[in-house]
């Protein structure tokens, strides 16, 4: 778990992973196959409701924040070339409850799961 900490909060690749911690196929191993149980939603939900009620609030949030980005494409790319992704179906983006500082992940039940045609044999 460690480890796992380790690369979310400096943002490294996972092949670049310090010796300190297991081998990097390892770690991403136990990462990859917990994400795919749940574990960490189920984190999340156990920490969220250990969190607020600590903060004198009620453990499930009432109210969210969202939060949009839109980027403008290069004046070089060909006018055919822009405009929108008709592959991409549905919206994933995350939700902060006020003061609570966590963001929850929200997903259009239509979206399609972005792991599922990864076969783990690229570095994430």
């Amino acid at each position: 778990m460690g480890a796992m900490l380790y690369v979310d909060r400096t943002g490294i690749p996972w092949r670049y992973l310090p010796h300190d911690f297991a081998l990097w196929e390892t770690v991403y191993g136990y990462f990859a196959a917990w994400q795919k149980n749940g574990i960490f939603d189920q984190l999340i939900c156990i920490l969220r409701q250990l969190v607020r009620p600590a903060e004198g609030r009620n453990g499930e949030p009432s109210a969210c924040v969202l939060d949009a980005q839109s980027v403008k494409t290069s004046a070089n790319v060909p006018a055919a070339g822009q405009g929108i992704d008709a592959g991409r179906r549905g919206y994933c983006f995350a939700a902060s409850t006020p003061g609570a500082g966590a963001l929850w992940p929200l997903c259009d039940p239509d979206t399609p799961d972005l792991d599922e045609d990864d076969d783990g044999s690229e570095d994430p």
